[in-house]
């Protein structure tokens, strides 16, 4: 399978995981390219609720807010020289 095959194959698991929930409270996503942290949240009838992209700042998950992911620490485009 070609690399654009792969990609498009993991372009749509992400896409159903999105719209699924899987029953799980929220669904991080990370894209690192980006540089930003998509959180899913609130999950209804199959999709969430609640989508909010961050590229800076702290993230706390709704179920371990102890839990705080600093989003300076994502590589980004150190990745890509």
């Amino acid at each position: 399978m070609s690399f654009e095959g792969i990609l498009g194959l993991i372009a749509s698991e992400i896409e159903r995981i999105r719209r699924s929930g899987f029953g799980n409270p929220e669904y991080w996503l990370v894209d690192i390219m980006a540089q930003r942290l998509e959180v899913y949240r609130e999950p209804m009838e199959g999709q969430y609720q609640q989508i909010t992209a961050h590229q800076a700042g702290t993230v706390s998950a709704v179920t371990l807010p102890e839990v705080v992911i600093n989003l300076a620490v994502i590589p980004g485009d150190r990745l890509t020289q």
